[in-house]
Order: structure tokens, then sequence, then C-alpha cells
């Protein structure tokens, strides 16, 4: 049996799991709550660790880049066949590695982008120098806004998440901005 662990839905002891498949309620010893669960055949299996299928005779085709195991799919963008570890799936297609990465050297919209650059944080680290390096403040303020402007809408990550981090650093650089500029006019003045 696999080391699966079923817990009491109340207390969250392990229960034992009973050797027969199906739907069965286990009773905890502890708290004597009873817990409803579907054993699948699954959970009993042993793992068996053996090879991929073998091309087995001449009837079968093998693949592009493993010719001793047998292909099972054939890439949609270059014709090559492809065994289980070759064949990526990618929207209803089959491809192989060579082209998804040239999918990634043609991608337009970024689909397929692995790499982000954090425009957020180099604004979140500009606007922190901003407002504690004086003179250097001047510079690193109006770049933050710079940066902020002109990758406001550039993908920063792959998973879509909300932009308040970067109004709040847009916020700060341009307080900064604000008060080294009033610094260096009253200084002016007070010359």
């Amino acid at each position: 049996m696999r080391n699966t662990i079923v817990r009491c839905s109340a207390c969250e002891r392990a229960l034992k799991l009973p050797a027969d498949v199906g739907y069965t309620s286990l009773d905890c010893d502890h708290c004597d709550k009873s817990t409803d669960i579907w054993l699948f055949p699954a959970l009993h299996r042993v793992k068996n660790n053996s090879a991929p299928q073998q091309v087995v005779d001449e009837g079968h085709s093998s693949c592009m880049n493993h010719p001793s195991k047998r292909a099972v799919a054939v890439c949609d963008g270059c014709g090559k066949f492809l065994c289980a570890l070759c064949d990526i799936p990618w929207n209803n297609d089959h491809l192989c590695s060579q082209c998804i990465e040239h999918q990634q050297e043609k991608d337009a919209d970024n689909v397929l982008r692995s790499t982000y650059i954090h425009y957020d944080r180099i604004v979140l680290l500009l606007a922190f120098f901003s407002i504690f390096l004086f003179y250097l403040g001047l510079f690193f303020a109006p770049a933050a806004l710079f940066i902020a402007w002109r990758y406001w809408k550039e993908p920063w990550r792959p998973v879509p998440y909300k932009k308040w981090g970067m109004i709040t650093y847009v916020t700060v650089a341009f307080l900064a901005l604000v008060v080294w500029s009033s610094a260096i006019v009253v200084a002016i003045i007070n010359l």
C-alpha cells in the first residue's frame, strides 16, 4: 500500500484505511467522528517503475530523439515522431521541444515568455533611493516615474496581479521628488 494518509475531518488524526475499495465510512478512534471516503483501486496499486514502451516490432514507428522508444504522437510543427517523453501538448497541438523554442522566438504576444523583468521592483528601489540620497534622489525619482510610465502595460509576471504596489511606489517617488525639489528651492532662496 502507498503512504497515503486520510485524516479525520474533526480532529485531524490519521485514520486506518481498510483493504477494500469503494465508498466507505471510517470511524475515528480518538473522537468517534465518522468520515465518509471513496477508496479507489489506485490507492492500493504498487508503483511500477517500468521503462517507457519500447519498439516491439517492425510495424511501429520510433521517436526521432529516442530511437528505442515507440512514437505516440506526431509533432504538429515539424512532423517528427515523438515518444511520450518528447511530446509536449500545447493548445490542442503536439509539439517537440525544438518547435516550442521556435515558437518562443517568434512569439509576439509573449504567450511563451519564460523570463520577466520586474519593473515594479525597479521602481521600488529607485523610489527608496530617491528618499535617502539627497542629490541622487533628484535623478532617481524622475527615473522611477519614467520607468513606471514607460513599462506600465508590460507584463511583469506570468500570473496577473493588481498594480497597487506600482501605484504606491510611484507616489513615493513623486513625493520624494517634490520634497527634494522644494528643499533645493528653499536653499537657493535662503542664499
